[in-house]
């Protein structure tokens, strides 16, 4: 190191053009074949015994000292989970008939301790009784199917266990603790699913016979599979998506209608159709959707649901949704408008459109907005129009702010719409302070949620403006802590 050093300087000291020293470079190929340092060690091995020592003498000590730090944070980290810890509920899989009305009743008084937290003014009239639960005026919906079988779509992971098995998977949240940084930190285990009681009948059947042709063909189906969803219906419709990570060729196409036919074949009475996907990919093999019959008040509605998009979990609660919106609905004179927010698939326009003169349903998804005009007129609805528009956007085209070109085709004229009644279907983070004053000019609202803890944050802003005249729940999720509500809310008189 010394000479090497040494000739270096030599080389890079222009005592005279003469003197310079050129040291031609390394080739590239000397210099992969010979390491990182193409020059040799010195003969001379005591300046690398004092580097050694030195090197020696200072890592050991640098390196317990950070692995001490890294061991008192880690601790320190563990303490703080078992200080901030919660525990999980667990896995919800399994049914308990003899505990339904039970779970049912504390689920509704926790829905009902929500809304009185926030001391809203209209709510406390509607919800006090002299039960526990102020369940003496609230209308309750129950799920029918306490033994099971209410669960019309699931999605489950694969646990490939050993060379040929391939089980159904959930990830179990065992408790949840929040970091100083305000982060909410779960802790997470993978529980194997064998039976899945809460499935519809059309999913029980074919679970196991899913696994069992997966299991059969290891090269083609199984091989990096790790993700399989079930959506079915009531007429006997079932759609099996199967995820992998790997692209899907031809080979797979051909293991896939193999086992659908054979699926139709052992299963007569249900249509299952298959669909791949994989990164940026899609393979349907069949359909790549269910059809839903709702029998309402005499009549039947059709509904196309997709997969891979939203649809109601639950098809006998979702018709006694369908049948608490009418009631809502039904005093209105056929000169009022409608709107609806959130409309998906159109699952409450197709029901409520017989109701109004005009139907104008929003949604920003164009998969969902595709959807729904096929269901509105797969039902044979002529007053209702399906647009892309946001919340903000649709009180800028009712005001005539602005001109939207995305509505040339529907030909309607929204500052010509007399609306009086408005239904919202938000997701689980509500509609926001923005949409909530939005909604306060119109006289009634019909309120779905699937969150009671946003339901009530917005009915902070929309209590100022009007009442609530009824409140429901839909337990369309027996057995978990989840529970949907839905409200009427009418204006305030003037002076009021």
């Amino acid at each position: 190191l010394v000479s090497r050093a040494r000739n270096m300087f030599l080389s890079s000291t222009p005592s005279s053009s003469s003197s310079r020293r050129y040291s031609p470079p390394v080739p590239f190929s000397r210099r992969r074949r010979l390491g990182r340092f193409p020059i040799p060690p010195p003969r001379d091995n005591s300046c690398a015994g004092i580097r050694t020592q030195a090197s020696s003498s200072s890592s050991p000590s640098s390196r317990s000292s950070s692995g001490t730090e890294r061991k008192e944070k880690e601790e320190k980290h563990h303490e703080l989970e078992k200080t901030n810890f919660k525990k999980g509920r667990g896995l919800d899989v399994d049914v308990r008939p003899h505990r339904y009305e039970e779970e049912l009743r504390e689920k509704i008084s926790k829905a009902v301790a929500v809304l009185l937290q926030k001391r809203i003014k209209t709510t406390p009239t509607l919800l006090s009784s002299s039960g526990s639960d102020g369940s003496n005026n609230i209308e309750i919906f129950k799920s029918k199917q306490t033994n099971g079988g209410f669960r019309m779509r699931a999605v489950f992971g694969v646990h490939l266990d050993g060379p040929i098995d391939a089980r159904y998977s959930m990830v179990e949240v065992l408790g949840t603790s929040t970091l100083p940084s305000g982060k909410i930190y779960k802790e997470k285990k993978t529980v194997l699913v064998d039976s899945f009681p809460m499935g519809s009948d059309a999913m029980r059947a074919a679970m196991p016979s899913v696994r069992s042709l997966v299991e059969r063909d290891d090269a083609n189906l199984r091989r990096r599979l790790f993700q399989v969803e079930f959506l079915t219906a009531t007429s006997g419709d079932v759609v099996v998506t199967m995820c992998y990570h790997r692209k899907l060729d031809e080979e797979w196409v051909k293991a896939a209608e193999g086992m659908r036919e054979e699926m139709n074949r052992m299963h007569p009475e249900l249509k299952v159709s298959i669909v791949g996907r994989a990164n940026r990919m899609r393979k349907v093999i069949g359909n790549a959707f269910v059809m839903e019959n709702v029998h309402l008040d005499g009549t039947v509605l059709k509904y196309k649901q997709l997969e891979g998009q939203f649809a109601q979990p639950n098809a006998q609660i979702a018709t006694e949704m369908l049948k608490f919106a009418r009631s809502c609905c039904a005093p209105s004179s056929n000169t009022n408008d409608f709107l609806e927010l959130y409309c998906g698939n159109g699952h409450f326009t197709v029901a409520l459109s017989p109701f109004f003169r005009t139907c104008l349903s929003t949604e920003i998804s164009k998969t969902n907005i595709a959807a729904a005009r096929e269901n509105i007129e797969m039902n044979g609805i002529k007053n209702t129009h399906v647009v892309r528009l946001s919340a903000e956007e649709v009180v800028q085209a009712i005001d005539g702010e602005r001109v939207f070109t995305r509505l040339k085709d529907t030909q309607l004229d929204l500052t010509t719409l007399n609306i009086k009644t408005v239904l919202v279907d938000p997701p689980r983070a509500g509609c926001g302070p923005e949409v909530s004053k939005m909604l306060q000019r119109f006289e009634n609202i019909v309120y779905i949620s699937c969150n009671v803890e946003t339901l009530a944050e917005d009915m902070l802003i929309l209590s100022e403006t009007h009442d609530m005249k009824r409140f429901a729940v839909f337990d369309q999720f027996p057995y978990t802590p989840h529970l949907e509500c839905g409200a009427y809310l009418v204006k305030k008189c003037t002076g009021s």
